[in-house]
């Protein structure tokens, strides 16, 4: 009887203890966006059906905040990874037009870089790696569309 009532114990405690240590890049409801090895970065829910994307490295459970959009004025495009590095497209849209930019962060220090603001045109494609090192396509269309490459 003794027995049988500690390994319930036991197995109650244990249940509770792994809930606890849930890792901080895993958070309930968190939908991935991009990830690689050694980090993830993930959406989650806000208010007013935004959505909030964080940045957050496996090893540390380090997590940054990359930001807020509500898709309509303003939006995520595209997002990627290469730890510790993430860059990031979004669009803002107003009554006078649409801007594409171009972000990188560095999760590891919190520094947040604007790379491009393209004014006229769209961030069609971009890649980084894990030395921050960022290559992207700028496109404007028209009747002589023209693309760039930085």
């Amino acid at each position: 009887m003794r027995l049988a009532l500690s390994l319930l114990l036991i197995l109650c405690f244990s249940a509770s203890a792994a809930e606890a240590k849930r890792h901080p890049c895993r958070p309930n409801g968190s939908k991935t966006e991009a990830h690689d090895a050694d980090g993830r970065v993930y959406s989650v829910k806000a208010a007013y059906g935004d959505r909030s994307y964080f940045a957050c490295l496996y090893r540390s459970g380090l997590t940054r905040t990359v930001g807020t959009y509500d898709g309509f004025d303003d939006q995520l495009l595209h997002i990627e990874i290469a730890s510790p590095f993430v860059a990031f497209s979004s669009r803002d849209v107003s009554s006078q037009g649409s801007a594409d930019g171009l972000e990188r962060l560095n999760v590891a220090t919190g520094r947040r870089r604007g790379l491009e603001l393209a004014a006229q045109g769209q961030i069609r494609r971009f890649f980084i790696t894990s030395s921050g090192a960022t290559v992207w396509f700028k496109f404007s269309g028209g009747a002589f569309a023209t693309g760039e490459i930085k």
